[in-house]
């Protein structure tokens, strides 16, 4: 059987090119995307489902992953985080305002608590007196108040309060933070050392914090420090 009539019994017209260019409907990626990112539960067979109810003459499911895949990997040459809701919450400390003891005179340095939901960038953030361990875990139960919830996943940098021991493979947690997250039920997953772009979530909000907080209080005079507790979004 020559190559024509295989083409003809096989339902193919002899023009090759004319069936082989025959284009079917492309999803819109950037949808596919989205979708997957609002909620854990969503996968991309599920997806693919749905876009064969709309186009049942669409691309198979390996067709279509493949699709997705080469247009994923177009979206940037670094690392690309897909954050799901109430999956991660980073949190950070940076310099905070300076206020001046009532009794002796002196200025007294702080410290800016800043944590943010990976998808929303819901934001916390507070003013504590210093890094330590008390300071610390108490930041993150206010901070769990106030989001009414706690992330399955918790990331810190890597400051003594929170790990011990920095390892890219497994780190040593400070032994009441990991108290603290069993109680919750919340894993901590310290970001890798030197790495900022592993929470670049929080980093920017420390930037809007220090903008829109820190930069308006510069020029006030601070007698005392009273808790105060920002968001945003």
């Amino acid at each position: 059987m020559s190559d024509a009539e295989l083409e003809e019994r096989l339902g193919f017209k002899n023009d090759v090119a004319s069936w082989t260019a025959k284009s079917r409907p492309m999803p819109d990626w950037n949808c596919i995307h989205e979708e997957l990112s609002r909620d854990k539960n969503v996968t991309l067979a599920l997806l693919w489902q749905e876009y064969l109810e709309v186009y049942p003459n669409g691309y198979r499911y390996t067709r279509f992953t493949e699709h997705y895949n080469a247009w994923a990997k177009k979206l940037s040459v670094v690392m690309r985080q897909n954050h799901v809701a109430g999956e991660k919450c980073f949190v950070d400390y940076c310099n905070g305002i300076t206020f001046i003891d009532y009794e002796t005179g002196k200025e007294i340095k702080t410290q800016l608590f800043v944590g943010c939901l990976g998808a929303s960038s819901y934001t916390f953030a507070e003013i504590t007196r210093s890094q330590a361990l008390p300071d610390w875990l108490m930041s993150h139960v206010r901070m769990y108040e106030f989001f009414k919830g706690v992330t399955s996943l918790t990331i810190p940098d890597n400051l003594k309060s929170a790990v011990k021991r920095p390892c890219f493979v497994e780190p040593e947690l400070n032994e009441s933070y990991r108290d603290l997250a069993h109680h919750y039920g919340t894993t901590i997953i310290p970001a890798h050392v030197r790495k900022p772009r592993h929470k670049a979530k929080v980093e920017a909000n420390v930037l809007v914090a220090q903008r829109w907080i820190l930069a308006c209080l510069r020029n006030r005079k601070t007698l005392s420090l009273h808790r105060k507790t920002c968001s945003g979004s």
